[in-house]
């Protein structure tokens, strides 16, 4: 009897419940909260449509990233993907590390540990015809690393390398400094819209590292939450509170130098050499090196892509026998 009874018992609670007059005070307000909202969703449809992409629509360039709570955006272990560039596809596979590379062996050869941002990495290139690749098939006495990743900073560099250091102990680490664009980089906490990524400011105390935890990009919340993105004005908020969390960088002074000036110090006490390569000439850059005893390189080549700056197959095959006489000429081994 009572389990027949109970569905009548809802039902009045229910019709009693929303039959139930609301003051006027409150229904007001809910109807002017409501109705701004709206307002301002459509405002924001409307007039500033182009600063919410549709990132599922979009096809970006695909590296297989993800995002990293330190450094931004990291590669996703063991991922596969396809890249397209001027009629020309590459194939992109990383390691159980994340790394465009090779699955990582340890064993009593000398290591050599290539950092750097999208020159290091191979932009549209195949992984065998870069200059990591070349100088491994010629010196199989040398255990050599490529940690590249496109779009990185000295800052995430440096934070790269400290995460593996341990595990891979390099003899040399080399440093593919882009005189292109690392100094702003060095200078920026990232894009709200793709990634944000940490940074460090140059005090009297040293570096400080800013931006950690890395706050979701707009784009990393759209991945991670597709059904709560749909609305703009939950966009716009994460937007803000990115914003907040890292708040775009006022630098008083370059920290480029400082960075690396950081870098050698970690590695010398490591018993590891910190050498830099530059893609182009820098002269403040270069007075730095000298002066702090960093052994470096001058890369510069104009064996670059069509339409773009980063190396060719043959700026990758020059870069390659520059770093191979700069190696055997220092006697690091």
């Amino acid at each position: 009897m009572g389990q027949k009874n109970a569905p009548n018992l809802l039902w009045m609670t229910l019709y009693r419940l929303f039959s139930a007059r609301i003051h006027p005070g409150i229904a007001m307000m809910v109807s002017t909260v409501a109705g701004g909202l709206l307002l301002a969703e459509l405002g924001l449809r409307i007039f500033m449509f182009q600063s919410f992409p549709d990132f599922e629509r979009m096809s970006p360039v695909r590296l297989g990233y993800q995002y990293d709570a330190t450094l931004g955006w990291f590669p996703a272990p063991h991922s596969h993907q396809e890249m397209g560039y001027l009629q020309t596809t590459i194939s992109l596979d990383h390691n159980s590390r994340g790394f465009r590379d090779a699955e990582p062996t340890f064993d009593s050869r000398p290591r050599v540990l290539f950092l750097g941002d999208s020159f290091t990495w191979g932009y549209c290139v195949e992984a065998s015809k870069r200059f990591s690749d070349r100088l491994r098939q010629r010196h199989p006495e040398w255990q050599i690393y490529n940690f590249g990743v496109v779009g990185y900073g000295n800052d995430q560099e440096f934070l790269l390398l400290q995460r593996h250091f341990e595990a891979y102990k390099p003899r040399v680490v080399f440093l593919v400094f882009c005189t292109e664009n690392d100094r702003t980089d060095n200078c920026a906490n990232g894009d709200p819209r793709w990634a944000f990524k940490p940074y460090f400011t140059a005090t009297a105390r040293g570096l400080r590292l800013r931006g950690v935890p890395v706050p979701y990009s707009d784009w990393v919340f759209c991945i991670k939450h597709p059904w709560l993105s749909k609305p703009y004005l939950f966009r716009l908020t994460m937007k803000a509170w990115g914003n907040l969390r890292s708040p775009r960088p006022d630098q008083k002074r370059d920290p480029t130098e400082a960075i690396l000036g950081a870098m050698q110090q970690y590695l010398t006490a490591r018993d590891a050499t910190l050498c830099v390569g530059t893609t182009a000439r820098d002269t403040k850059l270069e007075e730095f090196l000298r002066r702090s005893g960093i052994p470096w390189l001058d890369l510069s080549t104009d064996l670059r892509l069509e339409a773009d700056w980063h190396w060719s197959a043959a700026g990758n095959g020059y870069v390659a026998d520059q770093i191979e006489q700069f190696l055997l000429k220092s006697k690091f081994f």
